[in-house]
């Protein structure tokens, strides 16, 4: 009778406990019981924003860096003059290039008008290895009709002289939204140019693309043409 009274007296208690843990279980956020995420999806997240913020943290140590060098550089003395062996292994841009694979009209689907070009421009050290550069860049697209060009002996082809362009357009970009542009990819480094036109339905038409880059370190101007075919 003890043991079944016993026995009673414990299982009285343990229902209150029960109680308790649930209710307190339904009062912490984020839980499943009840909450918007569950503990998992909290902590998926928590673990995202740590990512992007040592993400951020290295960007900004990596400017830090490249800004404490420019300082540097600019708080030497005018007329020091840099070692001879320096100097010449220092890269300054001595062309640039257009490219072909990477010119192209969009959108990709043949059977919609165009609406703009994109482009690809390189900048190339004086061993013709891509390379940054500091300046402005300006191309020029001509759109010309699949018939407006000639191939001569060489396999070369070219604008034919007076041909009327379907669309002409231009864009410039500065320093800072070139920096922006570089990308790199299989083919090599370039800098992407996206440059909007009229709608243009007729997809086999060719491109005549002029750039010309104004160096900002050298004050050296160098130009590019190239005739592209695209789809």
């Amino acid at each position: 009778m003890g043991a079944m009274l016993n026995s009673t007296r414990a299982s009285s208690l343990v229902v209150p406990r029960e109680l308790a843990l649930v209710c307190c279980l339904a009062l912490i956020p984020g839980c499943s019981m009840g909450g918007s995420k569950s503990a998992s999806q909290a902590n998926d997240e928590l673990r995202r924003r740590v990512m992007a913020l040592e993400d951020q943290k290295k960007s900004l140590e990596q400017t830090n860096t490249e800004l404490l060098a420019k300082v540097t550089e600019l708080s030497r003395e005018r007329g020091a003059a840099l070692p001879a062996d320096v100097l010449a292994a220092m890269p300054r841009c001595a062309s640039i290039a257009i490219s072909d694979l990477g010119t192209w009209l969009d959108p990709a689907d043949a059977g919609k008008p165009a609406t703009s070009v994109h482009v690809s421009v390189s900048a190339l050290d004086g061993r013709g290895r891509s390379m940054q550069g500091v300046g402005t860049l300006c191309v020029e697209l001509l759109v010309l009709p699949a018939d407006a060009t000639i191939v001569n002996d060489a396999g070369e082809r070219s604008a034919r002289q007076g041909a009327t362009p379907i669309r002409t357009t231009k864009a410039e970009i500065g320093p800072a939204a070139l920096r922006d542009a570089y990308r790199e990819g299989l083919f090599g480094a370039s800098y992407v140019v996206d440059i909007s036109i009229d709608p243009l339905t007729e997809r086999n038409a060719v491109v005549l693309v002029r750039a010309r880059f104004a160096d900002a370190i050298t004050g050296v101007t160098l130009d590019a043409t190239k005739l592209v075919g695209v789809h």
